[in-house]
């Protein structure tokens, strides 16, 4: 996963103290669970255009030490991965639960869309949204 776009962390001193996962759809077939996950993303469109035509990056599992929360870092962590993917991606995509609403708040603040909803199997809502970088 990371030898195609790789993660971003922050660190104090040795300490990963936060981190963003990234992956791109050539690796959907490398974790199952998410496979699901990209089948929805395949039907949906994004400015009249499938998904799956444009070229994008898959951001998700977002974690912020609890002592390093409200001081910037997950607007530093985002803003790092458009400065320097902007150039191999159209936009990030991700789905956050519709139950974290600090995680959809702290998105949306970034510039993150909302393009679908939909409820899963378990039932749980979700949110899918997307940052365009152009």
């Amino acid at each position: 996963m990371n030898d195609l776009a790789p993660h971003v962390i922050a660190k104090d001193g040795e300490k990963v103290v936060a981190y963003v996962l990234a992956m791109t759809p050539a690796l959907k077939e490398d974790i199952p669970v998410l496979i699901p996950m990209f089948e929805q993303f395949n039907v949906l469109t994004y400015q009249e255009k499938s998904l799956s035509m444009w070229n994008y990056l898959v951001v998700g599992q977002v974690c912020v030490s609890k002592n390093y929360r409200g001081q910037g870092i997950f607007d530093k962590i985002y803003q790092y991965y458009k400065s320097t993917y902007r150039n191999l991606f159209d936009f990030a995509v991700t789905e956050i639960a519709i139950n974290n609403p600090r995680s959809i708040r702290a998105h949306q603040k970034l510039g993150f869309k909302e393009i679908h909803r939909f409820t899963d199997e378990l039932p749980m809502d979700w949110s899918i949204v997307l940052w365009d970088w152009n």
